[in-house]
């Protein structure tokens, strides 16, 4: 699917390929927008944390560990910060803003649909 890409990007980089144009594809149009989501945060965002942040509403500095698998759910249990989906939007395009604020409601407070990763640990 039109997803796997990004983990493409993190490949092409770590081998020092440049990358000139990227198509992304995929049969539901919304999970293009959500491509379309991630590729712009990343442009917008100069760090991992900031990327983490801006999609599970908590920091990984101001936690003051690394996120992985086996530290999600800790992380997950964090309060969201309240002034972070607010300052994220306002640096996205209007038509990444519906799909933002759908993503940050599953990823950073765990409501709405579709769930999203971690779905481990959860009835």
């Amino acid at each position: 699917g039109g997803m796997s890409c990004l983990d493409s990007l993190s490949a092409l980089r770590g081998s020092q390929v440049p990358v000139e144009r990227l198509v992304i594809f995929d049969r539901d149009p919304l999970q293009l927008r959500f491509g379309e989501l991630v590729l712009a945060l990343v442009r917008l965002l100069p760090t991992r944390d900031a990327f983490v942040e801006a999609l599970f509403g908590r920091s990984m500095l101001s936690w003051g560990r690394q996120l992985g698998a086996s530290t999600m759910l800790d992380f997950l249990d964090l309060p969201v910060d309240p002034a972070v989906e607010p300052r994220v939007a306002a640096l996205l395009p209007e038509r990444l803003q519906d799909v933002y604020a759908a993503a940050f409601a599953c990823a950073a407070r765990r409501e709405g649909w579709p769930p999203v990763w971690p779905s481990f640990g959860q009835k």
